[in-house]
């Protein structure tokens, strides 16, 4: 039986933030995504549909927008990958996953953990996406594209990866 882990974290700044684990800290965003994409670590690192090449830079834009909507600086994901998928699999795998939840508009990071000491035992990516937000045509506040503070949003994207997992198992 394949191993099936889904996690879903979120930083946001919103005043209405009342756990101390969802509280976004400048320069946390850029902290996480150094240490999902350290070269000792990270076999694969993918970058689709973000502004900048360094980490800092990228973080410290999401983090002033974040900061300037009063919400969510990012989407955090980790997830288990197939051990009986090979590399090229893996990373097919989870770059379809990236792809679906971002619509092919949002940015993401994606880091793919599965060359050394535990993790070629537990291989697994990380998934830091960026929203997008797009006008609805009417008055009121864009829509969010990934909509992971809508009801129920978890358990949906847990379902489109277990569809995508399925399709390839």
């Amino acid at each position: 039986m394949a191993l099936f882990s889904f996690r879903h974290s979120v930083k946001t700044f919103s005043p209405k933030c009342e756990t101390a684990n969802r509280k976004a800290n400048v320069g946390q965003t850029a902290a996480h995504l150094n240490y999902i994409t350290r070269a000792s670590a990270a076999r694969v690192v993918h970058r689709e549909r973000v502004e900048y090449g360094s980490n800092a830079k990228q973080a410290s834009a999401v983090e002033r927008a974040a900061i300037k909507r009063r919400g969510r600086v990012c989407e955090r994901f980790i997830i288990a990958l197939p051990i009986e998928a090979s590399p090229t699999q893996r990373e097919a795998l989870a770059l379809r996953f990236a792809e679906k939840l971002t619509q092919g508009k949002a940015g993401f990071i994606l880091a793919i953990h599965d060359k050394a000491g535990n993790d070629t035992k537990n291989p697994h990516f990380h998934l830091v996406a960026f929203d997008y937000y797009e006008k609805s045509g009417g008055r009121g506040r864009p829509s969010s594209l990934l909509g992971m503070a809508r009801k129920n949003a978890i358990e949906q994207k847990a379902k489109l990866w277990a569809r995508i997992h399925n399709d390839m198992m």
